[in-house]
């Protein structure tokens, strides 16, 4: 298997939603993943289709960013405004090992 930057994420013990994000932006890096896009990831399987306010995806990615610091890691703040779609990526902290 070829080693990538985010492996030791992939490879983490991320319960639930957040271990869904956390895979998913791990996969994609260095590339970054809508919000749309994540929410699907998190609630593809649902057959009501997940929640009515996209919004939880902001919730969990603070959650997500508190869990994965300590594996030398962050998620930057998403700039997008109001009609913009929101790009969340991984990004090692700086001074951190990968």
């Amino acid at each position: 298997m070829t080693h990538f930057p985010a492996e030791s994420l992939v490879h983490a013990r991320f319960s639930g939603q957040i271990g869904i994000i956390v895979k998913t932006l791990a996969e994609a890096y260095p590339r970054a993943v809508s919000k749309g896009a994540l929410f699907d990831a998190l609630y593809a399987s649902d057959p009501n289709g997940g929640p009515d306010d996209p919004n939880i995806v902001n919730v969990l990615l603070y959650r997500v960013r508190k869990q994965i610091a300590p594996f030398g890691w962050t998620i930057p703040l998403s700039r997008g405004g109001h009609g913009i779609q929101g790009l969340h990526r991984l990004v090692p902290l700086e001074g951190a090992g990968e």
